[in-house]
């Protein structure tokens, strides 16, 4: 499913979506654009706290590592301030220096990021900002004219600092609301989908166990309306159950933000319906697309560190690494290490634009941020191929050249690269996808899409939007049985480096569905192409959930 053209220019883009170009920041002494933001509206700010990075992501390594003695370790959020995070008298004393400056805000569960809002006057005088009022997308834009610093108040205690852009509301446009009352058309042809995702991903043996996510809860990331009306269409069409669904709003949002339909939310929790129908529930959180996505993965991580909190995290969305800057990259990687020290699995859309993720800026190989973080999973795209026999062939997904679509992947990352992707040839940073799941929007066939003006419509819809929670969702199922085997307190973190040795041993043609054929070059980019083994258009192929169980089983078990 694509965007409509009028979100083409937001920072962020879906699994399914355009890539949509952020403002840039560019240093120097350029004149600052638009106008002054007005002084009492309020702006989501973060701050990095002094830490031991390194320290976190090398013990989120060794836990991921099938091969070491401490597989599947967990670190709680106390453990990790403790031993990882920053000084708890440094960190009470940037907090209070900051509410001293009029924020309004708390320390992450692990002591070491604080995440809050202030009004554009006190960001702007203790912060020394210029934030300045721009049109994007119709919409009115606050954002620095320049990359925001650490004031020398803060020096001691802090090291990064991002946040103060947000969306305003219009004074002409009432705000939107998801839908309640729409105007429902006629259930389509049902299409067999939930069967066939089944069947070809090896769950078959896993739900006769009768495992479909009972005792599990997913965590969603999302920036458009949520519809109870279109899932429960969903349901009614296609007899399908769809977990409860609970919605956070981030960082004081603006509702107008989030667009007057619910196109995404609904394609992302039916997804996760499909294959784990039984989940406790699926946690959203909403954010404004103008803003950093730092906020978002802030609140659904600190919810995973709370009893019966989130145990998979899924996004579909993402931006074009270059339009991150470092603070915020750096602070976003210690809640995604934080999360995966504590058992969080954080799985990621790679996008939709091929190799080419920053388009339309730049038809160049690119990659999409969370997706090359080295503690998530990212995901590419494949479809469904008839051969005319009892099992279709999988192939990478590329509309090509009737629509400019197709599974993100690419070998250009900013991220360095993992030690657990050593012997793939290629650059010294992070290759991504990971692993592949079926995209093909004619595979999935039409959803509900519900409008604020009652109208509702079935929408063929698709993409790594869908790849990321149908993945998601199939893993809570595997895990449910691993608790089940292994202790109700089990959580898998970072799946990555199991993925990986489970790609180089003699039996990965049980775990993982080798991808051949296709590639996600859609601008002469120069990249990908399947072939046997892993590459850039599918990573290691799709996976064979059934011999991934077997495959978890067998290490937890040696390692004792």
């Amino acid at each position: 499913m694509r965007m409509a053209a009028k979100l083409a220019h937001r920072r962020w883009m879906r699994g399914i979506a355009f890539a949509v170009p952020a403002v840039l920041l560019a240093a120097g002494c350029s004149t600052p654009t638009g106008s002054p933001a007005p002084a009492d509206t309020q702006v989501p700010v973060a701050v990095g706290l002094r830490r031991n990075q390194t320290g976190l992501a090398e013990a989120v390594a060794n836990a991921a590592n099938p091969t070491g003695g401490q597989f599947l370790s967990q670190l709680s959020a106390q453990e990790i301030a403790s031993t990882y995070g920053t000084d708890p008298n440094n960190a009470q004393q940037a907090l209070k220096t900051l509410q001293g400056a009029g924020f309004t805000g708390s320390l992450d569960p692990t002591g070491s990021i604080i995440t809050g809002l202030m009004s554009v006057q006190n960001a702007e005088e203790f912060f020394g900002v210029d934030l300045r009022v721009n049109a994007e997308d119709d919409v009115q834009v606050i954002r620095p004219s320049d990359p925001p610093s650490v004031p020398s108040s803060l020096a001691p205690y802090a090291s990064e600092v991002a946040g103060f852009a947000r969306s305003i509301p219009s004074t002409t446009s009432p705000s939107p609301s998801a839908p309640t009352t729409p105007n429902l058309p006629p259930c389509p042809p049902p299409v067999a989908l939930t069967n066939r995702l089944r069947n070809y991903y090896g769950l078959e043996d896993i739900y006769a166990r009768g495992n479909t996510g009972q005792g599990l809860t997913l965590a969603m990331l999302e920036i458009d309306q949520l519809s109870q009306p279109a899932i429960s269409l969903f349901e009614k069409c296609f007899k399908v159950a769809i977990p409860p669904v609970t919605n956070t709003i981030v960082a004081d949002a603006n509702p107008q933000a989030f667009g007057d339909e619910a196109e995404e939310s609904t394609l992302d929790i039916v997804a996760a319906g499909l294959l784990a129908p039984n989940l406790d529930g699926i946690q959203t959180y909403q954010f404004d697309p103008y803003t950093s996505m730092v906020f978002a993965l802030d609140d659904a991580v600190s919810a995973s560190f709370q009893p019966n909190g989130p145990e998979i995290l899924s996004t579909s969305i993402g931006i074009c690494e270059k339009n991150l800057q470092d603070p915020e990259i750096s602070i976003m990687e210690w809640i995604l290490n934080a999360g995966a020290a504590s058992g969080l699995t954080t799985v990621a859309s790679s996008g939709d634009d091929g190799s080419s993720a920053c388009y339309p800026q730049t038809k160049d190989q690119a990659s999409q941020y969370p997706g090359t973080s080295a503690v998530v999973t990212a995901l590419g795209g494949t479809e469904f191929v008839s051969t005319g026999g009892t099992r279709p062939n999988e192939v990478v997904w590329n509309n090509s050249p009737s629509q400019e679509q197709a599974g993100g992947g690419s070998q250009v990352s900013r991220m360095p690269k993992p030690t657990y992707q050593g012997s793939i040839p290629g650059p010294n940073n992070r290759i991504i996808p990971d692993i592949a799941l079926v995209a093909e929007p004619a595979d999935f066939g039409p959803i509900p899409v519900c409008k604020n003006n009652g109208q509702s419509q079935l929408q063929v819809a698709g993409g790594t939007s869908a790849t990321a929670p149908g993945y998601a969702a199939a893993l809570a199922t595997m895990l449910q049985q691993l608790r089940k085997d292994k202790g109700a307190q089990l959580r898998l973190g970072s799946m990555n480096p199991m993925l990986y040795n489970v790609a180089a041993s003699p039996n990965s043609s049980s775990v993982l569905n080798d991808i051949t054929q296709g590639t996600n070059d859609l601008y002469s980019a120069g990249c990908c192409t399947a072939a046997p083994g892993y590459d850039s258009a599918s990573g290691w192929g799709s996976v064979n959930f059934g011999g991934l169980l077997n495959a978890y089983e067998a290490n937890i078990t040696k390692s004792g």
